[in-house]
């Protein structure tokens, strides 16, 4: 699976996405194949997708 990060305003892409491999083993094969290729006029970066700590609400 994968998905384009879009602005929700302009539906511009923002530049970056994530794709989803059902195994770990091709998850890192490409990481490892795809980091510093080029694709067009910019260079790819690759990296683990990590998720953000949900934000802690604060009791006024």
């Amino acid at each position: 699976d994968c998905r384009v990060v879009r602005d929700p305003q302009t539906l511009k892409s923002k530049g970056y996405g994530f794709v989803s491999f059902v195994k770990k083993a091709e998850a890192e094969s490409a990481i490892t194949a795809m980091n510093g290729q080029w694709l067009g006029s910019r260079s790819i970066r690759t990296n683990w997708a990590t998720r953000k700590p949900p934000a802690l609400k604060t009791e006024d």
